[in-house]
């Protein structure tokens, strides 16, 4: 698919532009207006759980079951108003492009999927905190992986910080990265913004807290049913790719069958456990979310703790990663263009541009 790489070129060029009109901006903006407009009037105030709660202690259990129903499909509702509208204005947006002119056509789709990667905002954050933890700035360091987790880390140390950083760049690789790029291989460049919209109504709705516990299921669980072949997909990617950083691949894949389904997450644990193969290191432990320690399953357990280093490898490693869809589509086009005697320009073209987004990767 042509709009690979010159969408991902554009990533690493210009990241994510901090422009009000950013396709995931407009969509945060449009959920905002869909859940005020679907919870029942008044439900701004008291969290849905407390409501429950409060149901219950007056008209008995079959009141709070009922309350939580009606969270769910208010829920239900505000989702799918986003993700149809999101999808819809992506097809038209595509058609009517292309009806004005093919290079048209190649630059909304460029732009649409350039908007729902992030090559470059990954590495910069991951790297953030390697320079934080590089001059031993504890501070500074909690503060860049809390621009990345949504676990609280005013109370990690210099190594809770380089785990959580090298835990949310194998989850963010996964779907920053493998999951668009997977969606816009199947489904286009609309298949990429559909599935941003899914991955950022779960950023914002999918919490297991009061306000959200109940509103923000549909959510949860579409996020959960569109990751599920991407993360296993990146599991695999970062086996394959693991030998750049010096890992074993043998490891690796041991690692992911054995503890990729030990995580709370159903597909979390897939990037995380092979990351911890990767590298030698142990992911999982204890982190507080929303002021409860919850205690996670170790990966690799048989593994030493994460060290500066092990940051590094798993920077490189992503950016590694990150080229396997593009090399996987290209070796596609050229085996076909061999088999059917077509034109081997487009695949030349392609090539062109993955060099070109190869000396941007390492300049």
């Amino acid at each position: 698919m042509i709009y690979m790489y010159p969408a991902l070129l554009l990533d690493l060029l210009f990241g994510d532009p901090r422009v009000a009109f950013h396709p995931v901006r407009l969509i945060g903006a449009l959920a905002k207006r869909c859940e005020r407009s679907a919870r029942p009037a008044g439900s701004d105030g008291p969290a849905d759980r407390q409501r429950v709660v409060d149901r219950k202690r007056v008209a008995g259990a079959r009141a709070s079951a009922q309350a939580g129903r009606r969270a769910v499909l208010a829920g239900g509702v505000a989702w799918a108003c986003v993700a149809g509208t999101v999808a819809a204005t992506a097809v038209f947006a595509l058609i009517l492009a292309l009806f004005l002119h093919p290079l048209a056509a190649l630059a909304a789709g460029s732009i649409a999927l350039a908007s729902s990667v992030a090559v470059r905002d990954l590495g910069a954050h991951g790297r953030r905190v390697l320079a934080a933890v590089e001059n031993d700035d504890v501070h500074q360091a909690r503060t860049q992986v809390g621009m990345m987790v949504s676990r609280e880390t005013s109370g990690l140390t210099r190594e809770g910080a380089i785990r959580a950083t090298v835990e949310s760049v194998a989850e963010n690789l996964s779907d920053g990265v493998v999951a668009p790029l997977f969606y816009a291989l199947i489904l286009g460049p609309a298949g990429a913004l559909l599935y941003r919209a899914i991955n950022t109504l779960d950023a914002m709705w999918g919490y297991r807290n009061e306000r959200y516990e109940y509103f923000g299921r549909v959510a949860a669980r579409a996020d959960d049913a569109a990751n599920a072949v991407p993360a296993r997909l990146t599991a695999i990617l970062i086996v394959i790719f693991c030998p750049v950083v010096g890992g074993s691949p043998r490891r690796a894949w041991r690692v992911v069958s054995r503890d990729a389904r030990l995580s709370r997450s159903p597909n979390a644990g897939f990037p995380e456990a092979a990351a911890a193969g990767a590298t030698g290191v142990r992911l999982g432990g204890s982190a507080t979310y929303f002021g409860e320690v919850r205690e996670q399953p170790s990966l690799g357990s048989e593994f030493r703790e994460a060290k500066v280093a092990d940051l590094r490898k798993v920077l490189t490693l992503a950016l590694a990663v990150s080229y396997g869809p593009p090399l996987a589509a290209l070796l596609s086009s050229t085996v076909t263009a061999a088999i059917t005697g077509g034109t081997l320009f487009p695949t030349i073209a392609e090539g062109a541009l993955l060099f070109g987004l190869a000396g941007v990767l390492l300049g």
